[in-house]
């Protein structure tokens, strides 16, 4: 008897910590009735109801709170046909953000390497780096910088600039990998952030098993223990992952045949659900040309975000604001670290 006391307060703090709700946050962006952007509103002026329910609005960030987004590319050599394309868009990028925003750029192929650490948005103006594997010249702030080419993730060796050259060697990729390290990249991040890749989506020697049909193909991605794998440890990150993804089978580079569409519908669906699953998203330029306005297109959307904070299972979230004919656009409610 005398260990009831005891038994009895352990029950009582396990039945709080049940009826205990994780904190959540969802992005909203409000706009007026000729579709223009408020940007001016407070805490006071939203509301937030879950299956109904109004809840408590416990953090607010107006949509001056800064970002820090990493700019993250696949530059494996089947990207190499879109690299002309990659780096106009990433200055279209750049020049959308706030003076406040922070940016910065990472490559990736068999693992991946940071060409440039958080940069100011006003100084990343005057910043470019080359994208390409075996980099030959990289310009920073105005400098020409040529060297020898490399694979990523050795030093460059200077060369004078009448020898630059080009030089493009097969090597092979890790973009589950390169997802995971983005992942860390972003620990301890305290404002709001997110990864942009731009990428194919493809992760050599996935797992492949015999289809009815006799083809030898990818695995659905829920029998795939990698993808499950990259899957959590992404969502765990708690940071939105945004993918711009070319040469699938909605926007192919080329005629696929039977046994590359297949695959492709794999890829596709396995960068969908990454981009779902971490309350980012993925969209499938139906062109190269296409992927600038896209970049661009981003930068704005961030720039016009509040985040709200409460506590809830995000279940059946609605968003309102108080205002004549204003109306909100949300994302899906996300776990938060908090």
């Amino acid at each position: 008897m005398r260990f009831a006391p005891a038994v009895f307060a352990i029950a009582i703090a396990t039945s709080v910590l049940a009826m205990q709700k994780p904190r959540m946050s969802v992005d909203v962006r409000v706009f007026g009735a000729d579709e223009s952007a408020v940007t001016n509103l407070t805490r006071e002026d939203f509301s937030i109801y879950e299956d109904g329910q109004r809840r408590d609005i416990l953090g607010f960030e107006p949509v001056e709170t800064p970002y820090r987004i990493l700019l993250l590319v696949d530059v494996s050599s089947s990207m190499e046909s879109d690299w002309t394309f990659l780096e106009p868009a990433i200055g279209r990028f750049i020049s959308k953000l706030r003076p406040q925003d922070q940016f910065a750029i990472a490559a990736f192929a068999v693992k991946p390497e940071l060409l440039l650490d958080w940069t100011n948005a006003i100084e990343g103006s005057s910043v470019k780096v080359d994208l390409r594997p075996f980099r030959v010249q990289q310009s920073v702030a105005g400098s020409g910088i040529a060297v020898k080419p490399h694979k990523i993730g050795e030093s460059p060796e200077p060369i004078p600039e009448s020898d630059y050259s080009y030089s493009f060697v097969e090597i092979p990729k890790d973009f589950y990998g390169a997802l995971s390290w983005a992942g860390k990249q972003m620990e301890g991040v305290r404002t709001r952030r997110g990864v942009i890749v731009f990428t194919d989506g493809a992760q050599p020697g996935t797992k492949r098993e015999r289809t009815k049909s006799g083809y030898f193909g990818i695995v659905n991605s829920a029998d795939d223990k990698e993808f499950q794998k990259i899957l959590k440890a992404t969502v765990q990150s708690e940071t939105p992952f945004y993918f711009l993804t070319l040469g699938v089978d909605v926007n192919p580079r080329h005629g696929f045949p039977f046994y590359g569409l297949l695959d492709s519908i794999q890829t596709r669906s396995r960068v969908q659900q990454l981009g779902e699953a971490t309350k980012g998203g993925a969209v499938f330029p139906k062109k190269p040309e296409d992927v600038a306005p896209l970049y661009e297109q981003i930068a704005r959307e961030l720039g016009i975000t509040y985040t709200l904070t409460f506590d809830g299972i995000g279940s059946n979230v609605e968003v309102r604001v108080r205002g004549n004919n204003l109306h909100v656009r949300q994302s899906s409610a996300k776990t938060t670290g908090e």
